[in-house]
């Protein structure tokens, strides 16, 4: 990280500097008092003027003014809702550092950039710094924006790059793609503060800065593993869950659009996206989001009992437990002690709860059962798949599965004869309580 000259940036310059000359366009949103508005997308060449008129009715309205970071795709114009799924290009790396809640607060933008960079040497240094009022914003800009395809790697990336900033005041809920931030020269209204903003550095090639923050940020975490002799499958899920639960989440939203307008088991699929949703979104708000695009290929009549407005009763537990393991509360007895309080599904949960068929399976690529992903094996090895090595693959499947089952109703049995109640047994075998009751009555 070396130094760089600051120059002043406004509104436009910076919209320019991070979205260049690609046609995507770009979110807006006002907050005045309580009142959340949001405009819809304006196109890259009404953008600039769009942002910097929120910038002036923010200081005229005294109210706060934001802007996306990402650009949207007009392929569901007007129907756009800010959702992963219509982030068409991503442009930079983030971080909203709410220094004024750290031992840092009495530093300005500069002397903690300053800080930074005498702390973590390796860290390129921003492209921007943004000061919003209480914080500031520090953006890596990429040459070229990447497209949506890689934003599970994208994601990842901001993970590490949040937490390696943490002790800074890094917010850990301002990184996901749909995130919007603070306009410059717009006014912060709680501290009465235009926000400014600074070229204070070059553009980067996102795969070079991916790679410097992974090298540099997982091997720590690798260590912090082995410290602690965690199974290295513990280190692998780390580094690839966002990849996992975004592709499970496109195979669900994939089966529902399947499956549309009568869908089958349409509840179970909300709970299992919801599940999902709860590892890969920052937030509750942004995982309801992303529920109602699935909750659309519903048929007319049950719409309204999946409306969003009645999500989160329907969701209350799971999204109890996902706030609670976003504050990194874990699991304090059981065999899973110590474990995320969120729910983890596997792959073959998911296929069985959600009465995946072999046709709708042809037609994912991550929600799949061990005889589809033999076939797949054997077609990629240009093999042709054998009728008895598939009926081998259902058969050793189906074993595994009673053997488990058999496994748990024993110990549920031997349980309750030591004068354990349901309630205990269910927590010792990590299973339902109607689980417990049904192996003990068997």
């Amino acid at each position: 990280m070396t130094h760089q000259h600051q120059l002043p940036l406004d509104a436009e310059q910076l919209f320019y500097l991070q979205h260049g000359r690609h046609r995507d366009a770009i979110s807006t949103a006002m907050v005045n008092g309580e009142q959340w508005t949001e405009s819809r997308p304006h196109i890259h060449s009404k953008a600039p003027d769009a942002i910097r008129a929120a910038a002036d009715a923010s200081r005229v309205l005294n109210a706060d003014a934001y802007v996306g970071q990402n650009g949207i795709s007009m392929a569901n114009f007007p129907y756009l809702h800010r959702l992963r799924d219509e982030i068409n290009s991503l442009t930079c790396l983030w971080v909203d550092l709410d220094y004024y809640q750290t031992e840092h607060r009495d530093l300005s933008p500069e002397q903690l950039l300053e800080l930074i960079k005498q702390d973590l040497p390796w860290l390129p240094y921003p492209t921007t710094i943004t000061d919003s009022g209480r914080g500031c914003y520090l953006h890596w800009v990429f040459h070229d924006p990447i497209d949506q395809n890689d934003i599970a790697s994208w994601q990842r990336t901001m993970d590490g790059l949040t937490a390696v900033l943490a002790p800074y005041g890094a917010d850990i809920m301002a990184k996901d793609a749909t995130r919007v931030l603070r306009i410059v020269g717009s006014l912060h209204c709680k501290t009465s503060h235009i926000v400014k903003a600074w070229d204070t550095g070059p553009g980067y090639h996102w795969y070079k800065l991916r790679d410097v923050i992974s090298q540099n940020y997982w091997k720590k975490v690798v260590q912090k593993a082995r410290d602690n002799n965690s199974p290295i499958g513990t280190i692998s899920w780390i580094k690839n869950g966002h990849t996992r639960m975004h592709r499970a989440l496109v195979d669900i939203k994939t089966l529902a659009q399947i499956r549309s307008p009568v869908v089958e088991c349409r509840h179970r699929i909300l709970m299992c996206a919801a599940m999902v949703g709860s590892w890969y979104c920052p937030s509750n708000e942004s995982m309801l989001r992303e529920l109602s695009t699935i909750t659309t290929h519903f048929a007319k009549h049950h719409k309204n009992r999946y409306a969003p407005e009645r999500l989160p009763r329907l969701l209350t537990t799971i999204m109890k437990k996902a706030d609670e393991g976003r504050a990194g509360l874990v699991i304090e007895r059981g065999p899973w002690q110590g474990k995320d309080k969120r729910y983890t599904p596997s792959i073959g949960y998911l296929v069985e709860v959600c009465e995946i068929t072999r046709a709708e399976q042809r037609q994912m690529s991550y929600l799949i059962d061990s005889a589809e992903r033999l076939i797949r094996e054997r077609r990629k090895k240009g093999v042709k798949p054998q009728a008895d090595h598939l009926k081998k693959a259902r058969v050793q499947a189906s074993e595994a599965k009673k053997s488990k089952k058999d496994g748990q109703r024993e110990q549920a049995i031997k349980l309750r004869e030591s004068g354990l109640t349901n309630k205990e047994i269910a927590a010792e075998l990590g299973v339902g309580l109607r689980t417990v009751i049904r192996y003990c009555n068997s």
